[in-house]
């Protein structure tokens, strides 16, 4: 039979270097995907066995002692992303040693975070939201989401309630993982600035080293600046295997994976409805995983999905589509709280739907539509 992908997230400002960590064998490695980096930007396909594989993750989370360790764990990494100022901390570095030094603290951070933020994943947190299905309609667990006082006048089952609660907790984490990381992700940045600097290489070709090639670059030695080109053209990561790191491809096989990866734009944008209402507006596309946005009043955001840092623009959205999530995703979180329609889950929003585009979103039947 042959493979089927799904896109799961697609995002800029997330370097090669960032790709590599978070993907690493014992992090999102851990689940079969395929992904395509071309510059900072990366999409990222999860097979049918991928998508089994981060359900059976999950389903850990349905019980009770697991799920309370893991929440506890999450917090803590989440804690200890907050205590640094790495911005700060590289930037004020005087020897190679520090750089070094550092690079090690900011790499062993990201690790922990990629690994931590896997359980806030919609395909991850699925069996959650389905076992509740199972004693609510969709339109019930959506108001309980919006409204967690809620579950108290319910006839729910204890255990059902702690579910409850740990898919809301989930959602917050998600939130505030993301929020903590960002300085951390931003930090790859100055190193590679100071390894461009260095070496005499454009910021992209840094960009585009892998963990292990950084860390002997800090250290003196840097790869052929040919194959960091190459790279910067396009780059596919493909598993070898259970445990085994993950092979960068160039050129002809880049090729071979984008042909294989992006179908058809198509024009029908069709996902799940996180918030009711029926708008129109003028589109406004974001991808971007760690820059703010600013918004004309009335704008149809885009994104593949919505970071933390663009809450305070979505005050002027008159709606919020996704290609990534379900009814715990940022945005489906953000758009409760604040009454404004959204849909997740398109899985092609950023690429049928461009900047100016006048559409209608329906969010109560999950379609957006293209006004000519």
């Amino acid at each position: 039979m042959p493979y089927s992908y799904f896109l799961h997230f697609r995002q800029s400002d997330f370097p090669l270097i960032f790709t590599d960590i978070v993907f690493h064998p014992q992090s999102y490695g851990i689940f079969d995907y395929r992904a395509l980096q071309i510059k900072d930007n990366v999409s990222a396909y999860l097979t049918r066995r991928g998508l089994r594989e981060s359900y059976k993750f999950g389903r850990p989370l349905l019980k009770a002692e697991p799920s309370s360790k893991i929440i506890k764990d999450l917090e803590r990494v989440n804690s200890e992303l907050r205590d640094k100022n790495i911005l700060n901390m590289v930037k004020r570095a005087k020897s190679s040693m520090e750089i070094v030094a550092l690079w090690d603290l900011a790499e062993s951070k990201i690790f922990d975070f990629s690994q931590a933020y896997r359980y806030c994943e919609q395909t991850v947190v699925a069996p959650l939201e389905k076992d509740l299905l199972k004693v609510c309609t969709e339109d019930q667990l959506i108001e309980i989401l919006h409204k967690p006082s809620l579950i108290e006048k319910t006839n729910l089952s204890d255990d059902k309630r702690r579910i409850f609660q740990t898919l809301l907790s989930l959602g917050e984490l998600k939130l505030s993982l993301h929020k903590n990381a960002e300085s951390w992700v931003e930090s790859l940045y100055i190193f590679s600035k100071f390894l461009a600097k260095k070496y005499n290489i454009s910021l992209n070709q840094a960009l585009s080293l892998r963990s292990d090639e950084f860390r002997r670059a800090l250290r003196g030695k840097i790869i052929s600046p040919d194959i960091l080109n190459n790279r910067v053209g396009g780059c596919a990561f493909i598993p070898l295997g259970k445990g085994k790191r993950w092979r960068c491809l160039i050129n002809e096989e880049f090729k071979y994976w984008q042909n294989r990866l992006v179908k058809g734009k198509g024009g029908i944008v069709k996902g799940a409805p996180a918030y009711p209402g029926k708008v129109k507006g003028i589109v406004v596309v974001h991808t971007s995983w760690t820059k703010s946005l600013k918004i004309p009043a009335g704008s149809v955001i885009v994104s593949g999905m919505t970071n933390p840092q663009i809450i305070s623009a979505l005050k002027n959205a008159a709606a919020i589509i996704t290609e990534e999530g379900g009814l715990t995703c940022h945005a489906a979180i953000i758009s409760r709280e604040l009454k404004i329609p959204c849909i997740v889950g398109t899985g092609n929003a950023t690429q049928v739907l461009k900047d100016g585009d006048r559409v209608e979103v329906d969010a109560n039947k999950g379609i957006v539509i293209k006004i000519k």
